[in-house]
């Protein structure tokens, strides 16, 4: 009898910390996003935001490059791939636009970040644009296997369309905006 209350009694403790344990990784995980809106832009088509628009105006690709890691299996070949984008400031406030620096370039699997951005202007009076140039450096063979994707980070999202990227957040959903 002793033996069966002692099991029972750690079967209870068992059961009740796993409860504690699904409940409270219910709490941790209510408010996270488990779906995408996603919208698709070609190149020169706009993006409006509730104070931004953003247009892709262009890609260039560079020539190929080989880069020699020291060894015969750190041999890469890469090319430099250049995004123009214009930014235009709808509302007649001051807009920082530095956060777009963040977004990045995708292709399949494969992502890149880039330090090489240039701004015209990163600070834009009310209904001012300005061109801002990502140099990313790519490994020559993902070019061929897919299209390149120029996403808009969500830090730039937040900033730019926080009403309607929020809402779509609360529904359990994250915008995503790219360019083909």
């Amino acid at each position: 009898m002793n033996k069966k209350v002692k099991v029972t009694g750690i079967g209870m403790l068992v059961l009740m910390f796993f409860s504690f344990f699904v409940i409270r990784v219910r709490q941790v995980n209510d408010n996270v996003p488990n779906g995408f809106e996603i919208r698709q832009y070609r190149e020169s088509e706009v993006a409006e935001l509730e104070n931004i628009n953003v247009t892709v105006l262009s890609h260039s690709f560079g020539e190929v490059y080989q880069y020699d890691g020291g060894n015969p299996d750190d041999q890469y070949n890469f090319v430099p791939v250049t995004i123009e984008v214009k930014v235009q400031n709808n509302s007649p406030e001051f807009q920082d636009i530095t956060s777009i620096s963040q977004s990045a370039l995708h292709m399949g699997y494969n992502y890149y970040n880039t330090l090489d951005v240039k701004f015209e202007d990163d600070q834009l009076k009310g209904h001012q644009e300005t061109i801002v140039r990502f140099t990313y450096t790519v490994e020559s063979k993902y070019l061929e296997k897919g299209a390149l994707k120029f996403v808009l980070s969500s830090n730039f999202l937040t900033s730019f369309d926080e009403k309607g990227y929020m809402e779509l957040y609360k529904e359990k959903n994250l915008r995503v905006l790219f360019f083909l």
